[in-house]
């Protein structure tokens, strides 16, 4: 039997099995590690010499009381989003991900994947899309 939705966007039908995946934890960790590197790669005029919050991981996106869902990144100073998927299989799943997240939280959004078939699609979207390579890698 299949566990009870628990947040909203489960609800919906939105389930993201790569969350579960080792190679996910590795990419969200290091976007974590270089968000300001990731930031400044798609964003060259901000300037966050006096970025006031830290990114934070599993960011919980709220209606009201219940959990609409969690992001992989946030940064609140900003109002960024960052999804993290080792690969994007479907694409039209992962932009309702991010238009449901955005009906809640609003803010830029970036998608981090090795997975790049999709970026210009993403692009037209209105999501950012940054390449991740090995983590010795930056671009």
């Amino acid at each position: 039997m299949e566990p009870k939705a628990k947040t909203i966007i489960e609800r919906h039908g939105f389930t993201d099995p790569d969350r579960k995946k080792p190679k996910h934890d590795e990419i969200q960790i290091w976007v974590y590690k270089n968000i300001d590197t990731i930031i400044k790669t798609i964003y060259p005029q901000y300037d966050l010499t006096n970025r006031s919050t830290q990114p934070t991981l599993e960011f919980p996106v709220m209606d009201n009381r219940y959990v609409v869902g969690f992001v992989d990144v946030y940064c609140k100073d900003l109002y960024l989003g960052i999804e993290v998927k080792t690969e994007i299989p479907v694409l039209g799943d992962l932009i309702r991900q991010i238009q449901f997240y955005r009906q809640y939280a609003g803010g830029s959004w970036i998608v981090v994947s090795p997975d790049d078939r999709f970026a210009p699609v993403l692009k037209d979207s209105n999501i950012h899309f940054f390449k991740y390579k090995n983590p010795g890698e930056l671009f």
